[in-house]
Parts: structure tokens; sequence; C-alpha cells
């Protein structure tokens, strides 16, 4: 079987497993669970990246270095698991910093595989530790008593697959590969580092706030809408923006053109797509007894769009923007972020309802989807 399709079926039982995780935890866990699994989730999400400090990246832009980046990103990794256990023993975090640690490890493992064995493996990687966990909270939906083993578990499947992957990796690199790591490396690290920020800021900054200072009711109502209504933006994302940079990279005239050929249908195809999504939703919540609120379901909808049309001019950065256009991308992206964050904490403090945090939360992608085809396009005409 084509090496696509099979890297494709991971990618969709990795994303399925997420999805039915986060429908399980909402239907059968305590709205005090549900509130304190989305702090662990979205600070997972939003920290785990960040403690590799945008070395991850390095890979696929410099694969001619790769044993020296991943020396790098090992001793990040071993650095922030003492140095957070450490901090853990006298402060007592509220989430699972083990998580974050395991989340970061499983996406350095990732990075790697996909330049040193190809797209499947990398997938495989990505996916595994999502598949083991609905397994996990299945059982856990019977056996309530394991329910307390929850984010050990879910550390020991990020965890371990990667580190069977990096043995068995590590032990085929050549030693021309070692490379030494040079300024400009180093800077476009950093230049990832903040891009993935205020990118990962951007995904899930309210859900973080939410969890940390709303009432475990209205969290768990947002997050089931958020579950429900963007499951074909997550999916659609993620699947597109681990295939196309790479893609563009390899044959940029040939796929840009294929893009902007097809640049109709591809909406329609999303819209659609997201239109199956949104009957899928409000079937769930029919059989459920959970009544529609078709407000959210909406805005959800249209911020799971975002988040796909968002990936074609990123994909183009990414692929082939030079310093200057991705430091006009990232100044004008801190800015809004910025004023994003200020913004949600007023209404947090404020204590406004949930359709005002996610008018500020489509507001903010709105805006980035303007701001990345500006730049997408002037690196087009370039």
């Amino acid at each position: 079987m084509n090496s696509i399709i099979l890297s494709l079926i991971f990618y969709t039982l990795g994303i399925g497993g997420l999805f039915f995780v986060d429908i399980l935890i909402n239907h059968y866990f305590s709205a005090n669970d549900i509130k304190l699994w989305v702090l662990n989730k979205s600070l997972m999400m939003m920290i785990g990246p960040l403690l590799l400090l945008g070395y991850n990246n390095v890979f696929l832009r410099y694969p001619e270095k790769i044993k020296s980046t991943l020396d790098l990103c090992l001793h990040l990794s071993i650095f922030w698991l003492i140095f957070g256990f450490i901090l853990d023993y006298f402060f007592k975090f509220e989430f699972s910093y083990f998580i974050v640690v395991s989340f970061s490890f499983s996406l350095f493992v990732t990075s790697l595989l996909r330049v040193a064995n190809g797209n499947l493996a990398a997938q495989i990687n990505q996916s595994i530790w999502k598949i083991l966990l609905l397994f996990f909270v299945l059982f856990t939906c019977y056996y309530s008593n394991l329910n307390k083993y929850y984010y050990v578990m879910l550390g020991l499947f990020l965890f371990l697959p990667s580190l069977l992957y990096l043995l068995k990796c590590s032990s085929q690199l050549k030693s021309d590969n070692s490379i030494k790591l040079e300024k400009d490396n180093h800077s476009f690290a950093r230049q990832m580092l903040i891009s993935g920020l205020l990118l990962n800021v951007a995904t899930y900054y309210e859900l973080f706030l939410l969890a940390k200072f709303y009432d475990a009711k209205l969290v768990s109502k947002y997050f089931l809408y958020f579950t429900l209504f963007t499951a074909y933006g997550i999916f659609l994302s993620g699947y597109l923006g681990f295939y196309l940079t790479p893609k563009i990279r390899k044959q940029p005239e040939k796929t840009l053109h294929f893009i902007e050929k097809n640049k109709y249908k591809i909406r329609i195809s999303i819209v659609a797509v997201g239109l199956l999504n949104f009957i899928f939703g409000c079937a769930y919540l029919l059989c459920t007894g959970v009544q529609l609120d078709l407000f959210l379901a909406i805005m959800f909808l249209l911020l799971g769009m975002l988040r796909v049309l968002y990936i074609f001019p990123t994909s183009k950065m990414g692929a082939l923007a030079n310093p200057v256009d991705l430091k006009s991308f990232l100044g004008r992206n801190i800015i809004l972020t910025i004023l994003y964050m200020l913004v949600l904490i007023l209404v947090v403090y404020f204590d406004f309802s949930l359709y005002i945090v996610i008018l500020v939360v489509i507001l903010n992608w709105l805006f980035r989807v303007f701001i990345a085809n500006k730049i997408a396009r002037r690196i087009e005409e370039n």
C-alpha cells in the first residue's frame, strides 16, 4: 500500500482518537474533571512546542545538520524534564508537567523522523499516543478507579513510542550529518519559536484562561462546542500543515499553480466538509439531549474554516519566505497577539459571556488570515 495512504490512515486514526477522547471526557467525566483536562491539554499544546526553542523546525529546513540538531533537542528535553520535576516538587503544579515535557519530546522525534525516515514513520509517532489514549479513556469510562492514572498514562503514551523510534533512528544516522549549527540556523530556530508561540496562543490561550478562571460548567459547554464544531478544521489544517510545506519546498511552481488553479474548488470543498461537520455536531447534541446553541455552533464552525484557510499562506511562507518576509510577518503577529491577549484578559476579568469570548477569538483569526495572505502574496509576486 502507498505510504501516503498509510500515512493518511494513521493521521485520521490519530485525529479521530483525540476527538473521541474529548467527546468521551465531555460525556462521562465530571465538570471539574473536564475543566482539569482542558487546562492540561491547552498547556500541553501551548507550552510543549516552546520547550524545544524552535529547533524542531531546523530538522526539516537544514537536514544536513540533523545530528547536531538532534543532540541539542535531546539536551533541551533532559533539561526541561529535570527542571520541571524540581519546580513541581516545590510548587505543586495544578497541571501535569510530565505530559508537557513528554509532548515536547514526541514533537521533536516526529520532526526528526520526517527527515530521517519519511512521513509515514513521523505520522505513526504523531498519532500513536492519541490512539492509545482513546483505548485507555474507554477503559476509564467503565472502570472509574483508573481515572487517577490518566495523566501518567498519557505521559507514557507520548514518551515511550517516541523513545523507541529515537533509539532506532539515531543508530541509523550517518556521521556526515554532524555538521555544527551556525548563526543562521539559530536565528531561524528563534523565528520559528516566536511563530510557534504566536500560533499556540491563538489556538489555545482562551481555553487556558477559561479553564483557569471560569465556572466548570461553562468550560464544559465551551469545550464541547469547540470539540464538535471545529473538528473538520483541526483535521484539515493538521493534514495540510504536515504535507503542504515540504511539497511547496520541493516543487514550488507546480504546487502553487495547482492551488491557484483550484482555489475555488478548494474553498467549496472546505465549506462542504464544514457543513457535514455541522450536521454531525447537531446530530450528536440531539442524540445526547443537549440543547443546541446555534450561535456558538456557527462561530466554532467559522473558527474551523479560518484555521484551514490560515494553512495555505503560512505553508507558502514556511517553504519560501526569506528573513525579511518572516520578520514582517512575525512583527505584525506579535502586535496582534499582544492586543488579543490583553482583550481576552479584560473579557475574563469582567466575566463576560462565552459569546464575547468566541467573538474575540474569531476576530483574532480573521486578522491572522488577512496578515498571512498579504505576506504570502508578496512572496509569490517576488
